[in-house]
């Protein structure tokens, strides 16, 4: 299966280009402000990661249910997943840049000393995110090389499901260590599930069955909608002063527009959207409604990460969504040709 008719031609080289072009900008900007620059990297790598493990999880969930979405969805989620091994080479700037970017490693006695002696200290840290990377890196091979082996989709929801709630509090709560969320694990994993969904909308090809897809995508959403508003009410009027603070710092500044764009767009017009037929079964509707949602998810990413960040951190954000983007995408289509041609040759 070709990786959307792209592997061949112009735009994975163009991608490659300009995601090394963005990537040397970045480098660049990191020589003098180091610390906006790698928060920066952070913001986008979560972004993008939670789209390739959004689309693993989706890969396995379809091979253990069944169901004709798959083969509409295939195409851009076997893409997504082939992302997955560039992601430890990605993960290395994060690694040696730690006490850059998280307030835990750069003066531990912003945590409790238990928690900074077991939990965030810089060794667990790494370690913790190389064992879960190295893990979807093997789910995605083994999901995309072995097609329908079912155990490997069930071993690897499991793995998923526990590497997620630990890479949540690592990658985007500890740069507020002293905020907690019992559920944000699940959020982001709902999340992730949504964004694989809505890059599905966005590729489809024409003609595609898109019933079942709009469908998972509006149950996605009222999920992460769900979520979301569960989490901001036991936080909120739970008389927990430190969590609250967390969101008071996230409604200033022109932050609170922020959060309006990422509740509209990744849940509030998607939900409105899908609940009408005429949507579920128009393909350039579909693709908006997509679109949309992924507009959605990286506001809402900015807003959990951003306000504890450097305000450089913006504008290298937008760099490294370029850079990882393109260079992830050049990555992918190469590695899944790679995969289909073994696949090929075993099958010949």
């Amino acid at each position: 299966m070709r990786a959307l008719d792209a592997r061949s031609g112009t735009q994975v080289r163009m991608a490659g280009i300009v995601g090394a072009l963005a990537g040397l900008s970045l480098l660049l900007g990191g020589i003098l402000f180091p610390s906006g620059a790698l928060q920066g990297w952070l913001i986008a790598f979560v972004v993008l990661t939670g789209l390739s493990f959004g689309a693993l999880a989706l890969l396995c969930i379809g091979r253990l249910t069944g169901g004709k979405w798959q083969t509409s969805a295939a195409p851009a989620l076997r893409l997504a997943a082939a992302a997955s091994p560039i992601w430890l080479i990605a993960f290395l700037p994060i690694l040696i840049g730690t006490s850059f970017i998280f307030p835990w490693s750069a003066d531990p006695a912003v945590v409790k000393p238990d928690v900074a002696r077991l939990y965030l200290h810089p060794a667990f840290f790494g370690l913790r995110g190389v064992a879960s990377l190295l893990t979807f890196a093997w789910l995605a091979y083994a999901v995309l090389r072995r097609g329908r082996d079912r155990l490997s989709a069930a071993l690897g929801l499991v793995l998923y499901a526990v590497a997620v709630d630990f890479l949540a509090v690592d990658w985007i709560l500890s740069l507020a260590p002293r905020f907690s969320s019992s559920a944000f694990g699940a959020d982001i994993a709902i999340q992730q599930i949504l964004a694989g969904l809505a890059l599905v909308l966005v590729l489809a090809p024409k003609g595609s069955d898109s019933g079942d897809l709009a469908g998972l995508t509006l149950a996605a959403a009222l999920g992460t909608l769900y979520m979301e508003l569960m989490s901001l009410i036991v936080n909120w009027y739970g008389n927990q002063p430190e969590r609250a603070a967390w969101y008071l710092e996230r409604i200033v500044d022109g932050w609170l527009w922020v959060a309006i764009i990422a509740l509209a767009c990744s849940a509030l017009i998607p939900i409105a959207a899908l609940m009408f037929e005429t949507v579920r079964s128009d393909a350039g509707l579909l693709r908006f409604v997509g679109a949309t949602i992924l507009v959605g998810i990286v506001a809402h990413d900015v807003w959990l990460m951003a306000p504890s960040c450097d305000w450089r951190a913006l504008p290298a954000a937008f760099f490294a969504l370029v850079a990882l983007g393109g260079i992830s995408f050049a990555f992918a289509n190469w590695w899944l040709g790679r995969i289909d041609e073994g696949r090929a040759l075993h099958a010949g």
